[in-house]
């Protein structure tokens, strides 16, 4: 996904493989087990990967922070834009 040609989310279905989340941990560090959500996550200042484990696949998604900010903020000035016609 894009905004404003800048990528802010990327999403990877791939099939469910063990040796996987030991690779990212060998590469990213130990993940964070969210219990509320039943994924595990990495997160760094400007990126985060959540991996999320499906019965017969495995979904992978990377965010970009500085992007999501960006948005919020924009979507702020266009709300601030409609209250100025009121």
């Amino acid at each position: 996904m894009a905004y404003k040609n800048l990528i802010y989310k990327i999403v990877v279905t791939t099939e469910k493989d063990p040796r996987l989340m030991r690779a990212l941990e060998k590469s990213f560090g130990k993940a964070v087990y969210v219990v509320r959500t039943s994924r595990y996550s990495w997160k760094a200042e400007t990126v985060s990967l959540t991996f999320l484990a499906h019965k017969n696949d495995i979904e992978l998604t990377y965010r970009c922070y500085p992007v999501y900010k960006m948005m919020l903020e924009d979507k702020g000035k266009k709300v601030d834009e409609m209250a100025e016609d009121f």
